[in-house]
């Protein structure tokens, strides 16, 4: 428990530093708005905690605080997975797009720290070679969309020396000017669980898919599968999205510091 304790004070002076940050940032309004976010995600979080205590035993409870820290996901979504889970070991994962499967990533900690296995999928070509160096959970590099089979067309853009994003060009909804465009071929999320042996029961999904979220959704049989916790960019189709899940037994959670995505665990826990 005194670790514990410990752990929180360091979590504290953390929420104190991003205090100062945004104090420092005036006249950045963007900037400030960020910091004061990331601050509420991290008073969730410790709320979490507080409720959860009881119900995870204190190793697991130390393990998921020292992550906090290190951690690279966007909106902590690992951090609030691993509470959800109750610090589970040995879960299992479903991520995409995966990017390089380390920076911005929600499942590198959960592999990395607390041994859970899964399944990347990331099409672009940008990413291909760096996510399978970075990671030693199976990668599938086709396009996971609403059919398998068919040959989309898929554009990659540059934003900065550190960050690239891709996305199927129809389904840019952005307009952005692509830096790179070329043909991949696509897989159901029914067929990419069924092909790489996924259990019935998935502790994690996140879906990051710029803007075909709907599509891949709408033609999932969720008959064959469960999950614990999911996240699901919904910047585009936020009450589409919402109101797909909660007619397939999953409600929205944390939606007051989940940035542009939307957290989802069942109403009726599997």
């Amino acid at each position: 428990m005194t670790d514990i304790i410990k752990t929180m004070r360091n979590l504290a002076t953390e929420m104190s530093k991003l205090i100062e940050l945004a104090d420092e940032s005036e006249g950045h309004a963007y900037s400030v708005r960020q910091l004061i976010a990331q601050r509420e995600r991290l008073f969730e979080i410790l709320s979490v905690i507080g409720r959860e205590c009881d119900n995870i035993d204190g190793i697991s409870l130390k393990r998921i605080i020292d992550c906090i820290p290190i951690t690279s996901s966007q909106f902590y979504q690992d951090i609030f997975c691993l509470l959800i889970n109750r610090g589970k070991n040995r879960g299992f994962f479903v991520e995409f797009g995966a990017c390089d499967g380390k920076f911005i990533s929600n499942t590198f900690i959960l592999e990395k720290y607390f041994n859970w296995r899964g399944i990347l999928a990331e099409p672009a070509m940008h990413w291909r070679n760096t996510v399978k160096n970075n990671r030693s959970c199976k990668v599938d590099t086709r396009c996971v969309w609403s059919i398998s089979g068919e040959k989309v067309q898929f554009a990659e853009y540059e934003r900065d020396e550190h960050l690239a994003e891709s996305s199927i060009l129809a389904e840019d909804k952005e307009n952005h000017t692509p830096k790179n465009i070329y043909e991949v071929e696509t897989i159901s999320l029914n067929d990419l669980l069924r092909v790489h042996k996924a259990p019935k029961v998935i502790d994690f999904i996140s879906i990051d898919v710029e803007g075909a979220e709907v599509s891949i959704l709408d033609s999932f049989d969720f008959s064959k599968h469960n999950f614990k916790f999911a996240t699901i960019e919904t910047k585009f189709h936020r009450s589409d999205i919402i109101d797909l899940m909660s007619n397939k037994g999953y409600r929205p959670i944390f939606e007051h510091v989940s940035g542009h995505d939307t957290m989802f665990v069942p109403y009726k826990p599997s």
